[in-house]
């Protein structure tokens, strides 16, 4: 029952996310739109929230805002405006028989992340205290404060008040919808991020290829990786940002600037990584793609760009505000140390591509990016995926090896976890470096007609 309930409450997000599309993404042309809907109603009605709480409020009365105003919408839309049009995937055609072989293993592995989310108890140190710890102490309003002098301060008896509280509302939310704290509330968003991060991989590669063993093999590869089957149930908040990065990716490919400064900013509000790591590379990634629009002026170039930006900055800004007024940190690293810490390239080396987190799953994306690299060269979404990567690579390795963080590059405690993130648009990546780009496609085309002609 409970996990039931809280699909339903992803149904009620997932109504007021498609209100937000309707407005900033008329033509709802994106396949993820689902993805994107709840990611969005999430990100908003957690906002709502914590809006609420600062003024003296329940945090559930913002998931009861999200019922009227999605509803509202929605009724408006099919009744009045006659203008509701929802486009789902679509599955056709019978399973050949190696993607029966690809979707028997992808089945096992949601069946058993199923089986230890219902069956197995929250068992990690910082997904019990940071996250669940405080979201616990956020529903019961024990041990909890919004008063900056109080040793309860956002919880922080249970874990940092500078990490920002997007699941930590969330999960109190589902607490008072299913009247009652366990270990499923604690987790439950886990496992709904990692069937959206597969099915979302599955939807990019199948648009791109057209080929449904290519998406299936897609999904395969990123639910073998074995942090990511252990995270699906973990209760931590990196699978969340997996997720997001990913659909950001996924927005800017489409041009949707907009709706990727959006999503940046529940980035931000799900993990300290998003302000620090993937907003600035989002915003390098944002210039590059409008910089190769042959479709747009200048102007547009720049609005677009600024758009990106600005969203992202106001809709977090009520977090960012609260942080400054209360003299909260923004991160928890001390920004004391800088300098080399030795020994740690070889180190951080060992994580990348020595870990059992990810078995062999980066040594092979360099691989394959160095062998297909003239298939995956010229196709600018693909060299912006790339790109994302290396520059995330390079962000890690300073932080990791040059700041206090590097303690935590020793004990194993981050560094495996903070390079699941990217894995999907890694996985990405590897499957477009083993296609041909539709500019060699065409070329050899060419080449084959002129040949004719002679």
């Amino acid at each position: 029952m409970t996990l039931l309930l809280i699909v339903i409450h992803s149904i009620i997000n997932i109504a007021l996310g498609y209100v937000v599309l309707c407005i900033v993404d008329r033509g709802r042309k994106s396949k993820l739109w689902v993805v994107e809907a709840f990611l969005i109603g999430a990100f908003l009605e957690t906002m709502i929230g914590f809006v609420f709480l600062m003024i003296g409020m329940s945090e559930l009365y913002a998931f009861y805002t999200s019922i009227v105003i999605g509803f509202c919408f929605l009724l408006y839309q099919f009744f009045i405006s006659k203008k509701l049009r929802l486009k789902m995937p679509k599955v056709s055609g019978k399973l050949n028989l190696f993607e029966v072989l690809l979707l028997i293993p992808i089945v096992a592995k949601v069946s058993i992340a199923l089986y230890q989310l219902l069956r197995f108890p929250i068992y990690f140190d910082d997904a019990m205290t940071h996250w669940s710890g405080r979201a616990h102490a956020l529903y019961g309003k024990v041990n909890w404060s919004m008063d900056a002098t109080s040793e309860f301060f956002l919880g922080a008896a249970f874990g940092f008040k500078e990490y920002p509280l997007f699941l930590v509302i969330w999960r109190s939310i589902n607490a008072g919808i299913c009247g009652g704290w366990n270990d499923v509330v604690a987790r439950a968003d886990s496992f709904i991020f990692y069937i959206l991060i597969m099915i979302s991989v599955y939807i990019i590669i199948r648009k791109k290829t057209e080929k449904r063993w290519m998406a299936l093999a897609a999904a395969f590869i990123i639910s073998a990786v074995p942090l990511m089957h252990i995270h699906a149930t973990s209760g931590y908040s990196e699978i969340a940002v997996c997720l997001v990065v990913l659909v950001i990716y996924n927005a800017l490919t489409e041009g949707a600037y907009l709706k990727a400064g959006i999503l940046t900013a529940l980035c931000i509000w799900t993990k300290n990584e998003g302000l620090f790591l993937f907003f600035p590379i989002f915003a390098v990634c944002t210039l590059y793609v409008t910089a190769m629009d042959k479709q747009l002026d200048l102007k547009r170039k720049v609005i677009s760009t600024a758009s990106y930006c600005l969203s992202t900055i106001i809709l977090i800004s009520p977090w960012l505000i609260f942080k400054s007024m209360n003299g909260i940190p923004l991160s928890v690293i001390s920004s004391e140390e800088n300098f080399y810490h030795v020994d740690s390239i070889l180190l951080f080396l060992s994580k990348l591509c020595n870990s059992p987190s990810s078995n062999i799953f980066w040594l092979a994306f360099f691989v394959f990016i160095i062998i297909g690299f003239n298939n995956w060269r010229k196709q600018k979404e693909i060299v912006m995926g790339v790109g994302l990567i290396l520059m995330t690579l390079s962000l890690l390795f300073y932080v990791f090896c040059f700041t206090d963080a590097h303690r935590f590059l020793i004990n194993d405690m981050t560094a495996h976890r903070s390079l699941l993130q990217i894995a999907p648009i890694a996985v990405i990546v590897i499957i477009a470096s083993v296609i041909k780009s539709p500019e060699s496609s065409d070329s050899e085309s060419k080449k084959e007609v002129t040949h004719a002609d002679a």
